[in-house]
């Protein structure tokens, strides 16, 4: 079975989304290709601790539940963290020195298309 993610974009850590003081939530949009269907418009949220380092093990992905195929959701979700430790670790530059200074931005769009065969 051929399945292809087609990433778009991430809105970072919004409220929205369940963020809390303790926990971030961000949301992951993009189009799955399975077999030759294409379903769009999908996401899924991410999380990982407030004032995390991005690193792997910090990163929840949910679970992708509106599409019922046999995705391979440990391959999905591996796609899903690389797609945003890239997106997050790109901006994070200014995001450190805002929360060094006591700042937290919320409800950041960053946006990159990325293709990931899985």
């Amino acid at each position: 079975m051929a399945t292809r993610l087609i990433f778009h974009h991430l809105e970072q850590d919004a409220p929205e989304f369940g963020s809390t003081e303790a926990r971030a939530v961000s949301r992951t949009y993009f189009d799955l290709e399975v077999d030759g269907e294409t379903f769009k418009d999908l996401y899924v949220n991410v999380e990982e601790p407030v004032g995390g380092s991005h690193a792997t093990q910090e990163i929840v992905v949910g679970e992708l539940k509106a599409v019922l195929l046999p995705v391979n959701q440990d391959a999905f979700k591996q796609a899903v963290r690389g797609y945003y430790q890239r997106l997050v670790s790109s901006a994070g530059y200014g995001k450190h020195l805002a929360k060094d200074k006591g700042f937290r931005t919320q409800g950041d769009k960053l946006g990159l298309v990325q293709v990931v065969e899985i």
